[in-house]
């Protein structure tokens, strides 16, 4: 039997050849990972749809942009689209050509033209959700707070932090004591969406509903989040208690705030990913 050298550590394999395309990839995962603070899992699924077209539109050869016409991107995501089952979710492909496009915009590249071309297909399943609250709803919701009732100071709180901060489900579940530094009138948001860390001013109003919750409804607890459950086991499961805050925001919305044009289906689903769409914050959901 005849032995390869490499096999036997006598020689050693040679490294594979990165192609300018490798090359360009890398720059823009970093640009993802550090300037942009996408999650691991959007860089991954952005970097496979920027790679299928620049090997579409130059294989191995040099990346020029100025090269990638209109008509090409259409092309290319004409036959991406093809790879969903619904038209709604080849979304994606357009995100992330946009953001390599915006990315290619801060290297000194014209493409405005080529994220002029792409526009994200329609999604009737959400058509029926208003982008934000009336004035009319913000003040029926603001109206509801200060009831009296089992754990009402819990949800007067969560509800002020939604719609005051502007926080999103996940974000007010994660709230711990350390993150608010009542002396400055801040509070710090960890582990956000952008995986930063935003500090921002506490309006009064939602450090009053905080405080007053602390003071009188919050059970004693070794956990430091804010918002803890009042039945056993007490503290804070991120999954199962993400799922509460939006079941006290819903409830809110539709029997507090006196408006029944939400679907829990729907608007849960929003709620877990968006923040409470309110005209003082001007939330954009789409």
């Amino acid at each position: 039997m005849k032995l390869k050298l490499h096999d036997i550590s006598i020689v050693s394999r040679p490294k594979a050849r990165r192609s300018l395309a490798d090359k360009e990839l890398n720059r823009y995962g970093e640009y993802m990972d550090h300037v942009r603070g996408l999650a691991p899992k959007t860089r991954s699924m952005n970097l496979r749809i920027v790679s299928r077209l620049l090997t579409s539109q130059f294989c191995d050869g040099p990346i020029k942009i100025s090269a990638i016409k209109p008509d090409h991107v259409r092309r290319f995501f004409a036959e991406q689209a093809k790879l969903y089952s619904k038209p709604a979710n080849a979304g994606t492909v357009v995100a992330a050509l946009r953001g390599y496009f915006r990315y290619r915009a801060t290297r000194g590249n014209a493409v405005h033209g080529l994220v002029g071309v792409l526009s994200y297909p329609a999604n009737w399943q959400l058509s029926s959700l208003p982008k934000t609250l009336t004035a009319e709803e913000v003040e029926q919701l603001v109206k509801s707070l200060g009831q009296p009732g089992r754990s009402m100071r819990r949800a007067d709180a969560i509800v002020r932090c939604a719609l005051d901060l502007g926080l999103r489900s996940g974000e007010v579940a994660r709230i711990s004591l350390d993150d608010i530094d009542w002396r400055a009138g801040t509070i710090t948001l960890r582990h956000t969406k952008s995986r930063r860390d935003d500090a921002m001013p506490l309006p009064a109003t939602t450090g009053k509903a905080i405080a007053a919750y602390l003071k009188h409804e919050r059970p004693k607890t070794e956990s430091r989040a804010v918002f803890v459950r009042h039945t056993a086991p007490r503290g804070l499961c991120a999954y199962y208690y993400d799922y509460e805050v939006r079941g006290i925001l819903y409830e809110w919305l539709n029997r507090r705030g006196k408006s029944g044009c939400y679907s829990w289906a729907k608007f849960g689903k929003l709620l877990a990913r968006y923040s409470l769409p309110t005209p003082r914050i001007m939330v954009n959901l789409f």
